[in-house]
């Protein structure tokens, strides 16, 4: 129940492997207490994992999107938080080494990100745009502490979650262009810790993903104007930040599912018979398995279009989302079923409790209503690719 070991040859695997148990040994200590998943993310720090898909050139390993993705994958079934923070953490590199890789100042940033594997996180969620990340009330001001050669520029966002906020070294945040600009019209601004503060404004004490740790904060930052990316937020959302986050919180969910697929299997090979005749539950198994293949093979065919640069229409990208969150919580629930008591336990070594909790978050980050209407206009307009004449 694996998608493979695709990780590059340019990483060590051995560094892969720490991580993972770095994560799978905290992971019901950070679900418990709701606190960061610090050990992991060291892990992925010392391994030179955080800034390995940054070009060779820069520092980092050039690491692709499959990797990236399997490491998501076996993150997710170690601990759902660690898993979800690198994917965030890499959603945002790939934004800057696409669209920010061609500016020189931009492309030093990239280096010491790659050097000193530094954390970013992600601030576009804002309060008073309900939800959508294209739309910004705040905007990118002129500054005035920090003129630099390139002057500078200031921001002031109320956002309403920055995941992991308070312990990253830097974040990538939406704004409007300008002052005058339309709601719509949005640039990046890549900050370090130095360029910031946050005022803690709201508390994360969720049902699932517990460590990601997505307080509230009021951002007050300045920093030099070449921190702004010169690509619009339009254009990197579509290009980057969409895609790369479909694919890598797939994996993170189907990390979950599998784990709970393997718990429910080895609760029911526990529960055979004397007679050695099969326990009541192996068919439900093997439903869980289909389930599980079927949401696998569509993200690995979705994958694989994404590196070999074939174009993924936006409904495909819709139903990744909508399709593997949704079979992940199936999956899950089943194994949840299967397992009974012992999986309903939290001290149970077939618990699937956990991985309830934090898969059921798959069909809300970005709600699945909203993209199934979005997909809805899609459809209406072109003719969804069927294998038909």
């Amino acid at each position: 129940m694996t998608p493979g070991s695709v990780v590059d040859d340019a990483l060590d695997p051995a560094a892969v492997a720490h991580a993972v148990n770095a994560a799978a040994a905290a992971a019901d200590d950070v679900d418990r207490r709701g606190r960061f998943p610090a050990e992991a993310v060291l892990a992925l720090r010392q391994g030179g994992l955080l800034g390995a898909h940054v070009p060779a050139e820069l520092g980092g390993a050039g690491m692709g999107m499959a990797a990236m993705a399997d490491i998501a994958f076996r993150l997710g079934g170690a601990c759902a938080s660690a898993a979800m923070v690198y994917a965030m953490h890499q959603i945002q590199v790939a934004c800057l080494v696409r669209h920010a890789a061609s500016t020189p100042a931009l492309r030093a940033h990239l280096a010491r990100i790659a050097h000193s594997g530094f954390l970013l996180a992600s601030v576009t969620s804002e309060a008073g745009v309900g939800g959508d990340i294209r739309t910004s009330a705040c905007a990118i001001e002129p500054g005035v502490t920090k003129p630099g050669p390139a002057g500078s520029v200031r921001v002031v966002k109320q956002s309403t979650a920055i995941s992991y906020g308070a312990h990253a070294d830097g974040l990538l945040v939406t704004a409007r262009r300008t002052p005058d600009a339309a709601p719509s019209d949005q640039a990046a601004v890549l900050l370090f810790t130095g360029d910031y503060t946050l005022e803690r404004t709201g508390t994360w004490d969720a049902m699932g993903m517990r460590g990601t740790c997505s307080d509230a904060f009021l951002l007050q930052a300045e920093c030099p104007a070449d921190q702004v990316l010169p690509v619009p937020f339009a254009d990197i959302a579509a290009d980057s930040m969409l895609p790369v986050a479909h694919l890598l919180w797939a994996g993170v969910w189907l990390g979950i599912a599998a784990d709970a697929l393997h718990r429910a299997r080895a609760c029911t090979r526990r529960a055979r018979t004397p007679d050695g005749s099969l326990p009541p539950a192996a068919g439900a198994v093997a439903g869980a398995l289909s389930t599980y293949r079927m949401a696998e093979a569509r993200w690995r065919l979705v994958l694989d279009d994404y590196e070999a640069g074939r174009p993924v229409p936006p409904l495909e990208w819709n139903g990744l989302k909508v399709g593997v969150s949704e079979a992940a919580l199936d999956v899950v629930m089943q194994a949840m079923r299967i397992c009974g008591i012992a999986g309903f336990r939290n001290d149970s070594p077939y618990s699937i409790a956990r991985h309830l909790r934090d898969i059921m978050s798959s069909v809300v980050m970005v709600g699945n209503e909203r993209i199934l209407a979005n997909s809805g206009a899609l459809v209406l307009m072109q003719a969804p690719r069927l294998g038909l004449a």
